[in-house]
């Protein structure tokens, strides 16, 4: 699963096309490693592996992918305009909220994460405490609630 790339984009979403090619463009390709659909085992080794998580989705219902990072005591980077992910987030807290767009903003948080290992694991352990119950049922309930 280890490859030399420094960024990690998993899933198949209708962008993935558009964002290999800005990775091309922009020369960076080499450093991006599309994943495409992973299993849940590579998906822990993933995110046991992380530095940080960047989630950014437009109007998510719940934002699941928060709650894994923030279970496996990772810090989350998204946008205000993510919809269910910020049910989680608190930013400076648990992770950062950057205005959608804001691509200097959200590089600029990712140099903190990297440039502050302490600041990464003090985050990933407040998001940690804010999910740590959360679990099928309480998903359940939140979602038919």
């Amino acid at each position: 699963m280890r490859s030399k790339a420094s960024l990690y984009i998993v899933g198949r979403g209708e962008e993935a096309e558009n964002l290999q090619k800005l990775a091309r463009d922009l020369g960076v390709a080499e450093r991006v490693k599309f994943l495409g659909f992973v299993s849940d085992a590579d998906l822990l080794t993933l995110y046991a592996n992380a530095l940080a998580v960047f989630y950014a989705p437009y109007d998510e219902d719940y934002g699941f992918v928060t709650i894994e990072a923030f279970k496996s005591r990772k810090p989350m980077l998204s946008t205000s305009d993510a919809g269910g992910v910020l049910e989680f987030i608190v930013d400076g807290e648990n992770g950062y909220i950057s205005a959608p767009g804001q691509l200097e903003q959200i590089a600029g948080y990712i140099d903190l994460f990297y440039n502050n290992r302490a600041l990464c694991r003090r985050l990933g352990e407040a998001g940690y405490v804010k999910v740590r119950d959360v679990n099928w049922e309480y998903t359940i309930q939140k979602l038919l609630g």
